[in-house]
């Protein structure tokens, strides 16, 4: 028969990075700064200020989406105001531009969805450093260096509840901050180019179909005016009618043109406000698991 262990000898139990002092230090040191950056407020500031200029861009976006959803729409009622031209010319710039009226109406709803997570972003912001929010993460924060003190003392399930707690708030009260300058970052060194030139690109299209429009739609009658100056008016608008080619290729170039820088503007905004901030909430809880998992 194999020989027992002595009552008085116990296997070596296994040492935790949290049981060394100077780990215990340096979480006592750094949960000290985080309560003093929470409780001062400029991380919170500042985040503000970023989700500012993105809400401006997002409705400066979403404005210039409806103004040519206008704009396509009175071109594409120009087969109604032709027509009577006399000559029997039945130019229909509607069936063109329709599949971009409806991308322009996605557009719009994208933008609006933006939007509205930046408006949430914003009140999550304002709600963090709400005084009673404040108040209870430095309590977790308090009752954290209590711990570290009182280390030896302490049994583990409380020290368990005491961290996890800390942890968790710390990643919550800092998200919305973080998602922010991130946001900021890489729209300032990677994305800024490509959304200036997606929105000079759909304001010059508004530009072009509003001077197509201009030249396309016939003026009104106007009672005072001779026999001879309607039959001039008349005849501007025929030859103008005769013109069909020329004004289909340009309603042509401009929905393609209209169509790539939705779709460029789309993916910008979709990862900005939706992407990254789901991509930085599934990192916090990664990084919460890894923080928990080495500090046993």
């Amino acid at each position: 028969m194999g020989r027992s262990m002595p009552e008085n000898q116990k296997m070596p139990s296994k040492k935790r990075l949290i049981d060394n002092l100077n780990t215990r230090l340096i979480l006592g040191l750094v949960s000290i700064v985080l309560i003093m950056v929470a409780a001062s407020g400029i991380v919170d500031r500042t985040g503000r200020e970023y989700l500012n200029e993105s809400m401006t861009r997002t409705l400066v976006t979403f404005g210039i989406a409806r103004a040519l959803n206008g704009v396509i729409s009175v071109a594409q009622g120009t087969e109604v105001a032709i027509e009577p031209a006399g000559v029997g010319v039945n130019f229909a710039p509607g069936e063109i531009l329709d599949p971009v009226n409806d991308m322009i109406e996605r557009f719009s709803w994208v933008m609006l969805s933006a939007s509205a997570s930046l408006g949430l972003q914003q009140l999550l912001s304002e709600l963090s450093e709400w005084l009673p929010v404040t108040m209870i993460y430095a309590a977790s924060g308090l009752a954290l260096l209590l711990m570290l003190l009182l280390y030896e003392r302490t049994s583990e399930g409380v020290r368990s509840f005491v961290l996890r707690l800390f942890l968790l708030l710390t990643l919550a009260r800092f998200l919305i901050p973080a998602v922010s300058f991130t946001a900021e970052a890489i729209h300032a060194g990677f994305l800024e180019p490509r959304y200036d030139v997606a929105m000079e690109r759909l304001e010059r299209a508004s530009d072009r179909i509003g001077n197509i429009n201009e030249s396309t739609l016939p003026g009104q009658d106007d009672a005072s005016k001779g026999i001879f100056d309607k039959l001039a008016q008349m005849y501007g608008s025929a030859q103008s009618s005769l013109d069909v080619d020329k004004r289909l290729n340009q309603y042509k170039e401009v929905a393609a043109e209209i169509t790539s820088s939705s779709v460029e503007l789309i993916v910008i905004f979709l990862f900005q406000t939706l992407l990254l901030p789901l991509a930085l909430v599934w990192f916090g809880a990664f990084l919460f698991r890894s923080m928990i998992s080495l500090l046993r």
